[in-house]
């Protein structure tokens, strides 16, 4: 089957392009013949030239930025992405999608918050003519909550596909209430993928863990990281952090803050004795390689993205590993804590093997 994925295959984040990679492999390794759909917002592309004055701050973040980027374009060749460019859901519209079925996932492709300057619900969500089959895997609408207005439309959208799944256990209940069902609960598509696929990517496999702590704390909260990580290395007598630079550049005693690629990012989380993160994917692949780790809830207007970890932690039954930064006292208890492993590897083949049997019927 000639398959088209539409998902954030442009984003400069190492959770965005390692799910798109992995839909890909998964898919490609069952016979089907996978494409990404170049659909690139006109928002996204203009974003970083769009102000005409900049303090230093942001000509520092944005060149930190442009740094990433070229960091990313060598891991992106991996992507077999489409000739043809997209930018309006009017191009799609009126593009030739000659696919049997495209595929709409994962991550927060349905966001309300991320439209791109687009009205809500976007091109993610298929919303544009096409005669084959629609289907989602595992999206996330990175909230828990539609308002009513969102809901009609969303629901209009949804009612044609052919197969409808998520990524949270919450977004369940949000379509059981606009009458979508049945409706899927399935793991982000890094999970499809044995550790050994991943492994294989990396320069070089060391076979035990190194004496550092792995740091990538998103979204500027410096002062939360800087706490955070001091109690990791008093606790656990490390003092050397290998930080990435999400925009959180911390300057303290033992820790390195770099800007890696992907492939990179991958060894220092596979290598690392500890995890310290408030990214989604950072703790997949923490669980994915056996690392022990703990996710540090959002606050304040983010804190509906806590869900993505909740509702995949409560799944592997270690929900305990979800710190929330304002009531932190037990945090040197949790970070002591082992991770029975067996028991996690067991529970996460079952719901990989949900998510294998949902893209096998729906790709019939």
């Amino acid at each position: 089957m000639k398959i088209g994925i539409i998902t954030y295959h442009f984003a400069t984040n190492y959770g965005a392009v390692l799910q798109a990679y992995a839909l890909q492999t998964y898919l490609i390794s069952n016979g089907h013949e996978v494409e990404f759909i170049n659909y690139t917002p006109i928002n996204n592309k203009t974003k970083l030239m769009s102000q005409k004055r900049l303090t230093l701050n942001k000509v520092i973040k944005k060149l930190n930025t442009l740094r990433r980027i070229s960091k990313f374009n060598g891991f992106r060749k991996k992507l077999k992405i489409g000739s043809t460019s997209y930018n309006t859901i009017q191009d799609l519209e009126n593009g030739s999608l000659k696919y049997d079925a495209i595929v709409c996932g994962s991550d927060q492709i349905w966001n309300p918050l991320y439209s791109f300057g687009n009205d809500f619900p976007h091109a993610y969500f298929l919303n544009f003519s096409y005669a084959g089959k629609k289907v989602s895997y595992a999206p996330s609408f990175g909230t828990t909550t539609l308002n009513n207005s969102n809901k009609k439309k969303v629901k209009n959208c949804l009612k044609d596909f052919h197969m409808n799944s998520v990524r949270e256990r919450s977004s369940l209940t949000m379509l059981k209430e606009i009458e979508i069902e049945p409706v899927y609960w399935v793991p982000d598509p890094t999970l499809l993928l044995k550790s050994s696929t991943y492994t294989d990517l990396l320069p070089t496999s060391n076979p035990q863990s190194l004496n550092y702590i792995f740091s990538y704390i998103l979204h500027d909260d410096k002062k939360t990281a800087k706490k955070l990580i001091f109690r990791c290395q008093d606790t656990l007598s490390i003092n050397d952090v290998y930080n990435v630079n999400a925009g959180v550049v911390l300057n303290q005693k033992g820790v390195k803050t770099r800007t890696v690629n992907p492939i990179k990012w991958l060894d220092k989380i596979k290598c690392a004795k500890f995890v310290i993160t408030n990214s989604y994917h950072a703790s997949i692949f923490s669980i994915i390689f056996n690392v022990p780790f703990v996710f540090i809830s959002q606050t304040g207007e983010k804190k509906g993205m806590n869900e993505r970890a909740q509702s995949l932690l409560d799944r592997l039954g270690i929900r305990a590993r979800i710190i929330d930064p304002s009531h932190s006292e037990n945090m040197s208890e949790v970070i002591t804590q082992e991770i029975n492993w067996d028991e996690v590897n067991n529970k996460l083949s079952e719901f990989k093997k949900e998510g294998e049997e949902f893209l096998l019927k729906a790709l019939l």
